[in-house]
C-alpha cells in the first residue's frame, strides 16, 4: 500500500509540473500539441547552455588569475635575486687565500651570490673558533684578570685606566662575527626565497595556461580538441 501511494504521489507531481509548463506556454486543451516534446527539450537545452557558459567564463577568469599571479611571482622572484646579488657586490667582499677559503671553494672569489655568502659566513665561523680555541661566545670569560686570563668573576678582573673591569676582546670578536655571518646568511636565505618564488610562478603560469586550454576546448569549443582514430577504420573518431 505504501509503495502504491508513493507511485501515485510521484505521478501526481509529474502531471502537475507538465500541466504548469503547458499552461505557461498557452495550451489549455485536453491534449498538448505534438511540438510539446520539442519545446521541453529546447527549454532544457537553453538552461544547460546557460550553465555551460557560466562554468566556461568562470574557468577563464580562474585561468587569467593564475596566469597573472604566476607572471607576477616570476617577476618578483627575479627582482629579488638581482637585488640580493647587487647588495652583496656593493660590499666588495673578496675571499682570502688560506686553506679554509680553499676548502669552501671561494679563495680569491668576489662574493656576489647567496651561495658564496653562505660559504663566507662558514669560513668566518671557523676562523673565529680557531682564534678562541674552539670556544663560543657563551663559554668565553667576560673579563681578563691581571695575568690576562679570561674570567667571569668581576672581583678577579683587572681594573683598567677608566676604573672599569677589562673586557675580554675575544667576546667582541664573536659579536662581530655573529653580526656579519647573520647578514651573509640572511642574503643566502633571501636569494633562496626569490628562487622559490620563480619556481612557484612557473608552476602557476603553466597551470593557468593548461586550465585555459581545457576551458576553451572543452567548455566553449573555441580551441578544437585532438581526435582519436578508430581502431578498425583508422578514421578520426569525434569526441562528444
Amino acid at each position: 500500500m505504501a509503495a502504491e501511494a508513493m507511485r501515485h504521489s510521484t505521478e501526481g507531481r509529474s502531471v502537475d509540473r507538465r500541466s504548469k509548463f503547458v499552461s505557461r506556454h498557452g495550451w489549455h486543451g485536453t491534449r498538448p500539441p505534438a511540438t510539446l516534446h520539442a519545446m521541453v527539450l529546447d527549454e532544457v537545452n537553453r538552461k544547460e547552455e546557460i550553465m555551460k557558459k557560466l562554468f566556461a567564463y568562470g574557468g577563464i577568469a580562474a585561468s587569467v588569475v593564475l596566469i597573472v599571479f604566476g607572471a607576477g611571482s616570476i617577476g618578483l622572484g627575479a627582482w629579488g635575486v638581482n637585488q640580493v646579488r647587487d647588495d652583496l657586490a656593493r660590499e666588495q667582499i673578496v675571499g682570502g687565500d688560506d686553506e679554509v677559503f680553499q676548502a669552501h671553494g671561494i679563495a680569491g672569489a668576489r662574493i656576489d651570490t647567496g651561495s658564496e655568502a653562505k660559504q663566507f659566513a662558514a669560513v668566518m665561523r671557523e676562523h673565529t673558533l680557531a682564534a678562541t680555541d674552539g670556544q663560543t661566545y657563551a663559554t668565553i670569560g667576560r673579563y681578563l684578570d691581571e695575568k690576562g686570563n679570561p674570567t667571569s668573576d668581576v672581583t678577579k678582573a683587572e681594573i683598567g685606566a677608566n676604573g672599569q673591569p677589562v673586557e675580554n676582546p675575544l667576546r667582541q670578536l664573536w659579536v662581530t662575527e655573529t653580526a656579519l655571518s647573520t647578514a651573509l646568511n640572511t642574503a643566502f636565505f633571501a636569494e633562496r626565497v626569490a628562487v622559490f618564488s620563480i619556481i612557484m610562478g612557473f608552476a602557476l603560469l603553466l597551470t593557468g595556461i593548461g586550465f585555459l586550454v581545457i576551458t576553451l576546448g572543452g567548455a566553449l569549443g573555441v580551441a578544437p580538441l585532438p581526435r582519436r582514430r578508430s581502431a578498425r577504420s583508422g578514421a578520426p573518431a569525434t569526441t562528444s
